[in-house]
């Protein structure tokens, strides 16, 4: 360290002299003040920003926790509003089951007999229709009676003699071919033709020399037509076709 010169000495002396103690008091007092204030401010910034952040997050928390419970509220109260309209409603519910499988049944019971009319209904038409084609076809071929000469002549079982009943309009033909087709049949032994207006065209009905009976009309097997196809109407073997197409023996 250099050596201080009395020189320098007494020239800090007087600089030191000079020097107002005043001004240093209210520079350092200045200077406080400042830092105080500069303090002040600082923690006063702190605070509202510490009491933002707590009015942030509590409001934030508030939300997040209102629309939580709102949402579990909402979820909590339909599940028991629908329990409590499920249980209050249980009793109507149930009745209108009750009366949708009642309707349902009439309907099921309604549709069976509607389609079992119908059906009533389409072979009687279907019968009636083939009774005019039939009385139509014997029109038109006179010879349908001879096919029915010999349907009843196979119908034998044992030897018989028979009485043939035809139309009237048939006889004639009938007598003619007669000899040919009972030569086919070894069980007639005799048969005598017999008029009948009472029958329709192209019928015929046997009645054996034993009382049997073999009917042939054509009336009589669409009867039996009927019958086979409504085995439940009553009447299936009595539909009144036609009264120009059908037979009184059945």
């Amino acid at each position: 360290m250099g050596m201080i010169r009395r020189a320098d000495l007494d020239q800090i002396t007087r600089q030191g002299t000079v020097m107002d103690l005043s001004d240093l008091r209210a520079r350092g007092d200045a200077i406080i003040s400042d830092a105080t204030r500069e303090a002040e401010r600082i923690i006063a910034a702190a605070r509202a920003e510490r009491e933002r952040l707590l009015a942030g997050a509590d409001a934030e928390g508030h939300r997040q926790g209102f629309e939580r419970g709102l949402g579990e509220g909402r979820e909590e109260g339909r599940k028991q509003g629908y329990e409590e309209a499920r249980k209050s409603q249980a009793s109507n519910i149930e009745a209108i089951c009750a009366g949708w499988r009642s309707a349902l049944e009439r309907f099921e019971s309604d549709r069976e007999a509607l389609l079992s009319a119908a059906r009533a209904e389409v072979v009687e038409l279907s019968v009636e229709i083939a009774a005019r084609v039939i009385r139509r076809v014997v029109e038109i071929d006179p010879s349908v009676v001879l096919s029915q000469v010999e349907a009843v002549l196979g119908a034998i079982m044992r030897p018989t003699r028979l009485k043939l009943r035809v139309h009237p309009a048939d006889l004639e033909l009938a007598r003619m071919e007669l000899p040919s087709i009972v030569s086919h049949f070894e069980l007639c032994r005799h048969a005598d033709l017999v008029p009948d207006p009472s029958l329709e065209r192209g019928s015929c009905i046997a009645t054996t020399e034993e009382g049997g009976r073999i009917d042939a009309a054509i009336g009589s097997q669409l009867d039996r037509i009927v019958a086979e196809l409504l085995p439940d109407r009553s009447d299936a073997g009595s539909l009144r076709v036609d009264s120009d197409t059908r037979s009184d023996a059945a």
